[in-house]
């Protein structure tokens, strides 16, 4: 058990484990520092405000701001580390920027193994291959401006499926799970206002233009009553405590790039003169097999089936861009994506024609 005076700093995404400093209120007002023990870096608890004393009567940990409060007044601000409650204790929760590292030199066995067993790539590639099989064109691991931060960032694949009559654009990331970690998606019944989904029909009249045709209730992809994914939970166990903790910051980030990969995906969308003219973009997270889980909770917060293994599942969103639109006299277009699709490698087939069917994104559009 990690205490106060013998820290363990967390380092999750390059080391695989989950620990945690254990921190005191007054090792926190002290604005003390701690090493890493995998990358040795030294990490600062908190930039603490001046002019604050008395005795510690209650801890609270502001949720989304890095905040730490004593009653009503601000003590600290986080800066690169995160505070939060581990296992009832106030801890320092630490990201090194490279794990530490054996001394002993990495030979071509250990390369063979590696890109074998945990190349983040060679998964990539896999959906590559599966998507290409399942007749999409695609993109692998261009650029693009994130449409929300501004800064130039890597997607993993764009594919596109041009059928006679309708175009499927999918932005796709890939989060290559290990077994330790997988990826756990609790779910209630989808309400009747989250039951649509948006499709882009281009106008090939004069002038021509593309608009945007909401589908709701039995003709939308999405039904009402069934289960939707509301969060996510990456779960592992933490080593020094024995205990079950969830971390799902890097598969949350693959969430957000799924969702930007399809801002260019809905402009080009809106702008192409060439038919088809029904076209659907939608959000995509592939994982390996077996990974994914599902747990059921009624709409009052009760739980109606245990967590089990699942091929895909949907994350609602509503998550709206507008995009330029040609020749339009009423602006840019506002392309809504009501869901993201969440699948695994080998669920990619059942999905795609699930997509493509008689209850996917164009089974209630009038394709005249």
């Amino acid at each position: 058990m990690p205490t106060a005076s013998a820290p363990i700093v967390q380092c999750p995404l390059l080391v695989r484990r989950s620990t945690a400093v254990p921190l005191s209120a007054r090792r926190l007002l002290a604005g003390e520092q701690t090493k890493c023990s995998f990358c040795a870096a030294s990490v600062p608890t908190s930039t603490v405000a001046a002019g604050l004393g008395g005795p510690t009567r209650r801890i609270e940990i502001e949720s989304g701001k890095q905040a730490l409060r004593l009653g009503g007044i601000i003590l600290a601000r986080c800066w690169s580390p995160a505070i939060q409650r581990v296992a009832g204790r106030l801890a320092l929760i630490h990201t090194c920027s490279m794990a530490k590292l054996s001394s002993v030199p990495i030979t071509a066995n250990d390369l063979r193994d590696f890109v074998a067993h945990d190349s983040d790539f060679a998964f990539e590639m896999a959906v590559v291959r599966r998507l290409r099989h399942l007749q999409f064109d695609c993109l692998h691991s261009g650029t693009y401006q994130d449409p929300v931060t501004g800064k130039t960032r890597q997607f993993d694949i764009r594919a596109v499926s041009k059928r006679p009559f309708n175009t499927l654009a999918l932005g796709v990331e890939c989060k290559n799970l290990r077994p330790n970690s997988p990826l756990l998606l609790s779910t209630v019944p989808r309400m009747e206002a989250e039951a649509f989904h948006d499709v882009i029909r281009y106008n090939d009249g004069a002038p021509s233009f593309a608009v945007v045709q909401t589908v709701r209730g039995d003709d939308s992809a999405y039904f009402a009553k069934e289960m939707v994914a509301k969060k996510t939970d990456q779960v592992g166990r933490d080593e020094a405590l024995n205990t079950l903790v969830s971390d799902d910051s890097a598969t949350f980030d693959k969430l957000s790039q799924a969702i930007n990969n399809c801002r260019d995906l809905a402009e080009q969308c809106a702008s192409d003169k060439n038919p088809p003219y029904l076209r659907v973009v939608a959000p995509v997270l592939v994982i390996p097999d077996n990974l994914l889980w599902q747990v059921d909770y009624s709409a009052s917060g009760t739980l109606m089936n245990q967590p089990r293994n699942v091929t895909r599942a949907t994350f609602y969103l509503n998550k709206t861009w507008a995009v330029p639109r040609p020749l339009s006299p009423d602006g840019p277009l506002n392309y809504r994506m009501s869901h993201l699709e969440i699948v695994t490698l080998g669920g990619l087939a059942d999905a795609v024609e699930s997509w493509f069917g008689v209850s996917g994104f164009f089974h209630g559009i009038n394709i005249h």
